[in-house]
C-alpha cells in the first residue's frame, strides 16, 4: 500500500507537474501567436497601405484572441477606419503621382532640322564647320530652306541649287537642307551672270529686274571682297559688293557694265557704227564691219551735253540721274 500511495502521490506530482507544463506550453504559445501577428500587422501597413493590413489584421486577432478581441478588430475594420484611411492615403499617393507625372513629362524637344520644310528660316548661331539652326521669320539675315535632299548626307547634294549658300546635313534624319541667305542688302546678292540689277548710288538695297537702259548687267560674280578680278572684264564700269554672315565666308562682289541705250555707250574712237534714225530717235549698231556701217566715231568724253568738245562733227550724249559719272558724250562723222 506505501508503495502504492507512494505512486499515487508520485502520479498526482507528474499529473500536476504535466498540467503545469501544458499551462505553460499554452501561454507561450499564445504570445508567439501575438507577437507574430503584430509583426505581420507592422509589415502589411509598411508594405502595402492600410486596406490590407486591416483586414489581415482583424483576421489574425480573431485566431489569437477572444471573440470580444474579434469583434473589436472587426468594427474597426468595418468602420472604415482603419480601411478607409489606408484607401484615401493611397489615393492621395495615386493623385500626387499622377500630378508629378503631369508636371514633370517633358514637352517635345524641337527638332529644327528634322521639321524644316521648303520656306522654312532659320539663325544659324554656330560655326563655320559646325552649325546650330534655330527657327526664326524669314527676314534679312536668316537663311532660307530652298531646297532639301532627302536620303543623302553629302553637303555637295547641294550643288547647282538656285540661290543655296549653305549646306547643312543630318545623320539623324539621312537629309541635307539646302540654305539661301536672306541678304540684307537685296535680292540681287543672288544674281548671276547675264543677269540685270540696280539700286542706289551709295546705301540701300539693290535688286534683280528685267534688263533695260540705265540698270546694269552681271558681268562675273565672285565670292570674297578682292576687287581687282573685275578689272579684266570688257565694258566693266561698276563694282557692288555685299556682305555675308560674319565669319561664313559668304561676301561676295559683282562685277558690272551700264546699259546704255545703244552701242555708242562703249563705242571707242575710230570704230565703225551703223546710224539708223535721226535727232533724238537716233540709234548706233556695231556691226562688227566698217563695210557695213556709216559712221566712224571721232571722240569720246565722260561729261553730258558736251557739244563744244566735238567741233563740227556730229555728236550723242547720255546719263544717269542717280550715276552721272557713267555720263558721256561721242562724237562720230559720216564715212
Amino acid at each position: 500500500p506505501a508503495l502504492r500511495k507512494s505512486a499515487g502521490r508520485t502520479v498526482a506530482v507528474v499529473a500536476a507537474l504535466i498540467a503545469v507544463a501544458v499551462l505553460f506550453g499554452l501561454r507561450s504559445s499564445g504570445d508567439d501567436g501575438s507577437s507574430t501577428a503584430r509583426s505581420t500587422t507592422s509589415s502589411g501597413q509598411s508594405s502595402t497601405g492600410g486596406a490590407w493590413t486591416g483586414g489581415t489584421s482583424a483576421d489574425d486577432s480573431g485566431g489569437l484572441g477572444t471573440p470580444d478581441d474579434t469583434d473589436d478588430t472587426d468594427g474597426d475594420t468595418g468602420d472604415g477606419t482603419s480601411a478607409g484611411g489606408g484607401d484615401d492615403t493611397t489615393a492621395g499617393a495615386a493623385d500626387s503621382d499622377a500630378d508629378e507625372d503631369a508636371t514633370e513629362s517633358p514637352s517635345p524637344t524641337p527638332d529644327p532640322v528634322g521639321d524644316a520644310e521648303v520656306g522654312s528660316c532659320f539663325d544659324d548661331e554656330g560655326t563655320r564647320t559646325r552649325p546650330d539652326l534655330v527657327s526664326t521669320s524669314c527676314s534679312p539675315g536668316a537663311f532660307k530652306v530652298v531646297d532639301i535632299r532627302h536620303g543623302t548626307t553629302d553637303l555637295d547634294s547641294c550643288d547647282g541649287v538656285d540661290d543655296s549658300d549653305e549646306s547643312v546635313s543630318s545623320h539623324r534624319h539621312d537629309l541635307v537642307l539646302c540654305l539661301s541667305y536672306l541678304n540684307p542688302g537685296g535680292d540681287a546678292y543672288h544674281a548671276g551672270q547675264g543677269d540685270c540689277v540696280y539700286g542706289p548710288n551709295g546705301s540701300g538695297a539693290w535688286y534683280t529686274e528685267p534688263c533695260e537702259t540705265g540698270n546694269f548687267k552681271v558681268l562675273a560674280v565672285y565670292q570674297g571682297r578682292n576687287k581687282s578680278k573685275c578689272d579684266g572684264w570688257p565694258h566693266y564700269n561698276l563694282l557692288k559688293p555685299f556682305n555675308g554672315p560674319s565669319g561664313a565666308g559668304l561676301d561676295r562682289i559683282l562685277c558690272l557694265s551700264m546699259n546704255y541705250p545703244d552701242a555708242m555707250g562703249y563705242a571707242q574712237v575710230r570704230q565703225c557704227l551703223l546710224k539708223s534714225g535721226s535727232g533724238s530717235d537716233a540709234t548706233f549698231t556695231n556691226t562688227g564691219s566698217c563695210d557695213s556701217s556709216n559712221v566712224v566715231v571721232s571722240g569720246r568724253t565722260g561729261r553730258y551735253e558736251a557739244a563744244s568738245f566735238c567741233g563740227n562733227d556730229g555728236w550723242t550724249t547720255w546719263r544717269s540721274r542717280e550715276y552721272p559719272e557713267l555720263a558721256y558724250t561721242v562724237c562720230y562723222r559720216w564715212r
